[in-house]
């Protein structure tokens, strides 16, 4: 008869190396589709954001891209429009310097010394003339008869209201002779002192009211340099009223004619312009 034999630790083990438990593993250990969506959805929305993200950025950097492209352009533009304007102001200094340059041309230098020369020839030859306006002309057929008939209505008008004239001077009319235009007349004395002493005579008397006749004037004679400078006053004279102007008048300062205003203490600035004609 055999005993029975409680079981020691040691074959306890090797009882259970012998019958090894097999432990079923969960459903996990094979996804089911479920888990497979599951992951590609996820995937997807990562991969989707992501995208979004890079084109968000992409935008951005196109609109810096082009707003920088059209500053550039504007810059360009700019750059273009200052080169062509300094190349005009190059070209206007390249013309100056040549003409600043051909002053000290000997050429130019001989041709200025002889319009000085010339103007101040012309201008003492006048300084014995005078010209009168609103004189009635003859109508004789003679040129003797005409200057007869002209100087003796000319002492008969200047006489009365100035005085003696002197004993020897010439008159010529001024121009062609034209129906209904009465032509000036210029006075040729024999010294610029004779025509100086009628003048102021004629201004004094006038200043003190004496009435002459309609449009008569006594002025001086003038170079064609000095008609030109009066032409140009008139013409500004005339531009600056229709602009608004009043109270402006022609006066001669050192011989040379410029619109300028009138002393208000003069007379109304409101009234028509003036001239003054020496």
């Amino acid at each position: 008869m055999i005993n029975s034999k409680p079981t020691t630790r040691s074959g306890a083990k090797l009882q259970a190396v012998a019958s090894p438990k097999v432990v079923s593993s969960p459903a996990s250990s094979s996804p089911s589709n479920d888990d497979i969506m599951t992951t590609l959805l996820s995937f997807r929305t990562e991969f989707s954001d992501s995208f979004k993200k890079l084109s968000l950025t992409q935008d951005n950097q196109f609109k810096e891209l082009k707003n920088d492209i059209v500053q550039l352009s504007s810059l360009l533009a700019e750059l273009k429009a200052e080169n062509n304007t300094l190349k005009g102001e190059v070209v206007f200094l390249k013309d100056k310097v040549l003409r600043l340059e051909s002053l000290d041309s000997p050429a130019f230098s001989s041709t200025v010394v002889s319009q000085v020369f010339q103007e101040t020839f012309e201008r003492e030859r006048c300084s014995t003339n005078l010209l009168v306006y609103s004189v009635p002309e003859s109508s004789a057929e003679s040129t003797a008869q005409r200057i007869t008939d002209d100087k003796s209505t000319f002492e008969n008008i200047v006489i009365p209201l100035i005085g003696n004239l002197p004993a020897q001077y010439k008159l010529v009319r001024l121009g062609k002779a034209q129906a209904n235009n009465t032509r000036p007349l210029k006075i040729i004395f024999e010294s610029k002192e004779c025509a100086s002493k009628l003048l102021a005579t004629y201004y004094e008397v006038k200043k003190k009211g004496t009435n002459f006749p309609p449009n008569f004037r006594i002025v001086k004679d003038k170079t064609l340099l000095q008609r030109t400078l009066l032409r140009n006053c008139h013409s500004e004279l005339e531009r600056r009223s229709q602009d608004g102007e009043v109270g402006l008048q022609i006066v001669h300062i050192n011989g040379l004619p410029k619109v300028v205003f009138s002393n208000p203490r003069n007379g109304n600035f409101n009234q028509r312009p003036t001239f003054n004609n020496p």
